[in-house]
């Protein structure tokens, strides 16, 4: 699921935040959260748990959880993604 985390993580970067924490690391995380298994998704907004979802979740489907709690794309964001990055338009590749 990290591949997957990491690339939804650059589709949002802008609409909201993604942060990897290791439970074996963070057992405080862990505990507050309630995670007992591994991996889980939380989506937390002023550090309350507001929706979360377990297990290996293909990436249409884990976009399709995470889209009504994004907000909206800005204009610039399109034109961006659209563009690709920086190295992206050196090597004529796309994210």
């Amino acid at each position: 699921m990290a591949p997957v985390f990491a690339r939804l993580g650059k589709q949002y970067r802008k609409r909201m935040p993604f942060i990897a924490i290791n439970a074996s690391d963070r057992p405080d995380m862990a505990k507050r959260f309630g995670v007992s298994a591994t991996p889980t998704f939380i989506l937390v907004r002023n550090g309350k748990a507001l929706r979360r979802f377990h297990g290996n979740i293909p990436e249409p489907v884990l976009k399709q959880y995470l889209e009504p709690f994004a907000p909206p794309p800005s204009e610039d964001d399109e034109e961006e993604e659209q563009r690709g990055g920086l190295l992206s338009r050196i090597f004529g590749r796309r994210n």
